[in-house]
């Protein structure tokens, strides 16, 4: 039974007895997850602990206690021939990692509000800064960014008697929790991100390819790996390790010239600055399908928006009767100059006739106008929605870089 509250209040769980008396159990306890999900884990596997260490004499970054994340990295890596109930959980399973991700940020959460006076310290000088930002927390009574208890105590402990709080817990209420730079997500994360990215952009200008990747579910090491049954999202681990590893050969493309001779990752030297080079670099137009089929068929499932439009007003793109991402695009016979920063690509008509897409018939004529711009190298080598524009005009910067760090 999960007890009631919003999401500042802790993580515990409350236990029904059989002599029907309620126990709380901290989300830090090493019965919790096994009492939380009895289907996953049967046989009572332990979870986390604060006291938990590595296997014989390991010592890794100076200390030999196992971090919590390390451990649920641990738990979700299928070992050789392991058949655990765990990687078939389906749809509890996808419910058991969300939870494990959110116990990982909470003990991070923890380890900021514990080490407050260590992180203005270093980092924050002002006190306008940690009073006013919109990036701190305040904590009340009855409300706390942290369990209220004292974490080297792992007892189980009737709700009705009080918790056991560190002496300097109430020295906590009514201030301030500062979320420094280094948590990742967080307002002053974000805007220093942000800030040294347009730094890259004083000293080098204007970024010239903006690329956005996305996972395939249908990639062929992922469905390699999974489960008879199974679906990419019933195993996110394998979806994690397979998108890495693809985000890593994409980089490594991206270091050979596919879109230009790159400086430091961050600068190409080849720059866009024509429409023939604009073309090579990206297409908005449907492939050859008799002398491209592969790249045809990459196109056809991952590149086409839609469908919107007036006639389909509840798509997901669709505000105020029109689509947000500016789809359908107009039709041009060659690559013009920029709109809002982009490129007016290349979007001919079709000869007149129907083209199947998703099992659906669609006008061939205008099907140009609703393709997403990709480079075709990439978009065949990759086999999923990869979208490439061209950065024509400084306009577009801020936007590029708050798109990322959002």
């Amino acid at each position: 039974m999960i007890e009631d509250g919003n999401l500042d209040q802790p993580r515990d769980i409350i236990l029904y007895a059989i002599d029907q008396t309620l126990f709380r159990l901290y989300e830090t306890h090493a019965t919790y997850d096994p009492l939380q999900y009895l289907l996953l884990l049967p046989y009572g596997e332990l979870g986390w602990t604060y006291t938990d260490t590595y296997d014989g004499d390991i010592v890794r970054r100076n200390k030999r206690e196992m971090s919590l994340r390390e451990h649920v990295a641990y738990r979700l890596y299928q070992k050789c021939d392991d058949q655990s109930v765990l990687h078939q959980g389906g749809r509890l399973f996808q419910q058991y990692c969300v939870d494990q991700r959110a116990m990982c940020e909470q003990e991070q959460l923890r380890w900021v509000a514990a080490h407050q006076s260590e992180i203005r310290a270093d980092v924050y000088s002002g006190l306008n800064d940690s009073l006013m930002n919109e990036s701190t927390t305040v904590l009340g009574e009855g409300e706390a960014l942290l369990s209220e208890y004292n974490r080297s105590v792992h007892t189980l402990q009737h709700p009705d008697q009080p918790r056991q709080r560190d002496n300097d817990f109430l020295n906590q209420i009514g201030k301030r929790v500062v979320l420094p730079s280094s948590h990742s997500g967080g307002p002053r994360s974000m805007y220093k991100s942000y800030q040294d990215l347009m730094t890259i952009v004083r000293e080098y200008g204007k970024p010239d390819a903006f690329v956005i990747m996305t996972c395939s579910p249908i990639w062929e090491e992922i469905m390699e790996k999974i489960l008879d049954g199974q679906n990419a999202e019933d195993r996110p681990g394998i979806v994690a390790r397979v998108w890495q590893l693809n985000r890593e050969a994409k980089m490594k493309d991206l270091d050979e010239a596919v879109l230009g001779r790159v400086r430091a990752r961050i600068y190409v030297e080849d720059k866009p600055r024509t429409r023939q080079i604009i073309d090579k670099m990206v297409s908005a137009e449907l492939p050859d399908k008799e002398k491209n089929p592969q790249l045809y068929e990459t196109v056809i499932t991952c590149m086409i928006h839609g469908p919107c439009g007036a006639a389909y007003p509840n798509a997901v793109c669709m505000k105020d009767g029109k689509c947000t991402k500016g789809f359908p695009k107009p039709l041009s016979e060659v690559t013009k100059g920029n709109v809002a920063g982009y490129s007016v690509y290349r979007r001919r008509r079709r000869a007149a006739g129907v083209v199947l897409i998703n099992g659906k018939e669609y006008d061939n004529e205008p099907i140009n106008q609703w393709v997403v711009p990709y480079n075709p190298y990439l978009s065949q080598k990759y086999n999923c929605h990869i979208n490439v524009e061209v950065c024509t005009a400084i306009t577009a910067v801020k936007y590029l870089y708050k798109y990322v760090y959002k």
